[in-house]
């Protein structure tokens, strides 16, 4: 099965980077694993971007060749909810151009 982009159904997507989080159950803080390109960062966070609310989680940042810009949002949000795992989507609309 290929992702297709949320926003336009493209089927040209990109990896660009991927967020870890690293949460035990209800835990205050997180340890936050960012890969980017050819660099690693790991922190202690808060955990505001976790797509989980309560545990584990991870975004994958993705480029489409069809409809991205530079600068917009199109990542694939993978948490852990009570034993089940949830994706979903974030996404900026769709930018109309001239």
């Amino acid at each position: 099965m290929d992702l297709a982009c949320p926003r336009c159904g493209g089927e040209y997507l990109h990896h660009t980077g991927a967020v870890f989080f690293d949460r035990g159950e209800d835990a205050e803080s997180v340890v936050k694993i960012v890969v980017d390109g050819s660099s690693t960062t790991t922190s202690i966070d808060s955990g505001a971007c976790n797509p989980s609310s309560r545990r584990h989680g991870m975004f994958v940042k993705f480029f489409c060749e069809q409809c991205s810009t530079n600068d917009d949002i199109l990542q694939l949000n993978i948490a852990q909810h009570k034993g089940a795992t949830e994706l979903s989507w974030t996404f900026s609309p769709r930018i109309k151009r001239d």
